[in-house]
């Protein structure tokens, strides 16, 4: 009875699972490393840079004249395409899981002191609006995702996929020049065997049997 049903028997397969193994392990490795001293502090250094940004442009804004006010929100569009309006009526949140926005939303309840809701609607592009409350105002800062510009998730997603695809093929590329010479080598011993006749090691004064190895009725009778 096989412990393992599926389990491969032949010297190429056991290569070919073994190198599959040893090979998705180090990449599980590698990624984890990657993500927790790479993706993740750069993800959050982004966020609160733009968490930053948002609350410091909804203070600016708060504090200047009105007159002013319509020039500074063309100006913060133009330069950083972040759209600033003051909010009079909730904004329908459509929902979607980003984990860059989780990320905007610690960083930006952090500096107001109150929980922040990042929400997600569309309107010809993908939107992200955060409602800060300042000055007893609440102010509505927006941008598209395409703001973002560099996608770490994306990146990882593309990483594990191509992984996935590429350690099999490196498996069984290294399995088959493996296996293929030790399956020549005993393929030839086998040959090498069975040709050899049975008695080419004897000696020919050496007695087929030993005394003792006779059958009883071979000893002579005294």
């Amino acid at each position: 009875m096989k412990l393992w049903p599926g389990r491969p028997t032949t010297l190429f397969g056991r290569t070919a699972a073994t190198l599959t193994a040893i090979l998705l392990t180090f990449q599980l490795v590698v990624l984890v490393v990657a993500v927790a001293t790479v993706f993740l502090p750069m993800a959050r250094r982004s966020a609160d840079d733009l968490a930053a940004l948002m609350v410091l442009s909804a203070q600016t804004w708060v504090e200047l004249p009105p007159e002013t006010r319509r020039d500074f929100e063309d100006e913060l569009a133009k330069s950083h395409n972040l759209w600033l309006f003051k909010a009079y009526s909730p904004l329908p949140d459509e929902g979607q899981f980003l984990p860059y926005l989780h990320l905007l939303e610690s960083a930006l309840t952090e500096r107001v002191g109150t929980p922040i809701h990042v929400k997600v609607t569309h309107w010809e592009k993908q939107w992200m609006w955060a409602e800060i409350p300042i000055g007893g105002q609440m102010i509505r800062i927006g941008f598209t995702l395409d703001r973002l510009g560099v996608r770490p998730m994306l990146a990882l997603v593309l990483m594990i996929v191509a992984g996935v695809i590429l350690v099999p093929l490196t498996s069984l590329v290294l399995a088959r020049r493996i296996s293929r010479p030790l399956a020549r080598l005993a393929d030839a011993a086998a040959r090498v065997g069975k040709a050899l006749p049975r008695n080419c090691c004897r000696s020919p004064d050496r007695p087929s049997l030993l005394p003792w190895q006779r059958p009883l009725t071979a000893w002579p009778v005294r």
